[in-house]
């Protein structure tokens, strides 16, 4: 069942086992949602798909940035894929680009 925020519009939805399709608007209002939603599973990999996203801020930047640092001690692998225009220009500006496994599809 996907999370769906009423006041802002994004959404979260279990693809697969650990595989999660993001949309919508990552931002200081959805990010605490999103970061909690993701905390809660037990795979061993997280893929993130991020096709969907149309806006994220540091505050989407931070919890894609913890998911990772948990994977370097002992939590999932994060894999992000299909990053949106705005998740690219994102990780470019902030210089994060090399930091994450990214997949075009």
């Amino acid at each position: 069942m996907p999370t769906v925020s009423p006041v802002v519009p994004w959404s979260v939805v279990e693809v697969g086992p650990g595989e999660f399709e993001v949309s919508g608007e990552i931002d200081a209002h959805s990010a605490p949602a999103l970061a909690q939603h993701l905390a809660a599973q037990s795979a061993s990999k997280l893929v993130l798909d991020l096709a969907g996203v149309t806006f994220m801020d540091s505050s989407g930047l931070s919890v894609v940035v913890n998911l990772r640092q948990l994977g370097l001690t002992g939590g999932p692998d994060l894999v992000i894929r299909r990053p949106s225009r705005p998740v690219v220009r994102l990780f470019e500006i902030t210089g994060l680009t090399d930091l994450f496994v990214t997949h075009p599809c």
